[in-house]
C-alpha cells in the first residue's frame, strides 16, 4: 500500500489487498469481542485496517446509495491545489459520483467562466476546498457565490487553521491537514449520503402528492360523470 496515498490505493486496489470488493452483497459488521469492523459476503468476510473503519462503512453506504439515485458534483479549488482536487475526485468517481473538476473537461471555444457556471448549474452539490489558496483565489470565491446563487448544497472541507469566511460563514464543514486523511473522506461520504437520503425521500413525497392529486382527478371525473349521467 503506498505511503504517500494510502486511501486512493485502498479504493483503487481493492482496500488492502481487497476490502473495496465491496460490491453488491457486501455488508459492513462489527466483531464485539476483537472490537473490529468487517466487510462480509455469505462465508466469506475481510477485515478493515485499524484507522479506516469509519471511512468503509461511510464509502460503503455512499457506494450503496449512488447505484440508486445519481449524484452530480463540482469540486471548487485553487489552481496550487490540483492534487488534492485530483485526489477527491478519483476517489469519488470509484463509486459512480460523476465529479466536475474544470481542468478534465475541455470546451475550445467556451470561456472558462461560461464552463464553470455551466457545471455549477448541473451539479447537486458543491465542493468547496478551502485552503489558505482558496482565500485569494478569485475563481474560487465567484464560485462559491454561483453556488449559493444557484441554491446548491455547499460542503466546505477548511484546512486546519485557515479562517471561514464570506458566504461559507457560519456553515458546518469537515475540517483537513494536508494530507486528506481517511477522517476527512469518512465526513465527506457521510455528508453526501445524507444529501442522497434527502433527496429520496423528496422524491418519495412528491411521488406521493402526484399520486395523490391523480387520485383527486380521477375522482373528480367520475363525480363530474355521474352527475350528467343522473340528468340524463
Amino acid at each position: 500500500m503506498s505511503a504517500e496515498d494510502p486511501i486512493i490505493e485502498l479504493v483503487k486496489s481493492g482496500y488492502y489487498p481487497d476490502i473495496l470488493k465491496i460490491d453488491e452483497g457486501y455488508s459492513p459488521s462489527f466483531n464485539k469481542v476483537l472490537s473490529r469492523v468487517y466487510l462480509r459476503k455469505g462465508a466469506h468476510a475481510v477485515i478493515v485496517p485499524a484507522g479506516y473503519e469509519w471511512f468503509a462503512i461511510n464509502y460503503y453506504n455512499l457506494k450503496n446509495m449512488t447505484s440508486k439515485v445519481p449524484l452530480r458534483v463540482f469540486l471548487s479549488y485553487p489552481r496550487e491545489d490540483l492534487w488534492l482536487a485530483y485526489k477527491i475526485q478519483k476517489i469519488l468517481s470509484e463509486i459512480g459520483i460523476y465529479v466536475y473538476l474544470a481542468e478534465l473537461f475541455p470546451e475550445p471555444g467556451v470561456t472558462l467562466w461560461e464552463k464553470i457556471e455551466g457545471m455549477i448549474k448541473d451539479s447537486h452539490v458543491v465542493i468547496v476546498l478551502w485552503t489558505k489558496n482558496a482565500r485569494s483565489s478569485a475563481f474560487v470565491n465567484q464560485e462559491i457565490g454561483a453556488a449559493k446563487i444557484y441554491n446548491k448544497l455547499i460542503i466546505p472541507i477548511v484546512e486546519k487553521g485557515v479562517p471561514v469566511e464570506g458566504v461559507l460563514a457560519g456553515k458546518e464543514y469537515i475540517p483537513f491537514e494536508r494530507g486528506l486523511d481517511a477522517e476527512t473522506f469518512s465526513s465527506l461520504c457521510n455528508a453526501l449520503s445524507k444529501f442522497l437520503l434527502k433527496k429520496v425521500e423528496e422524491q418519495k413525497r412528491q411521488q406521493l402528492t402526484n399520486a395523490l392529486v391523480g387520485a383527486l382527478i380521477v375522482g373528480g371525473l367520475i363525480a363530474l360523470l355521474a352527475a350528467f349521467g343522473r340528468k340524463e
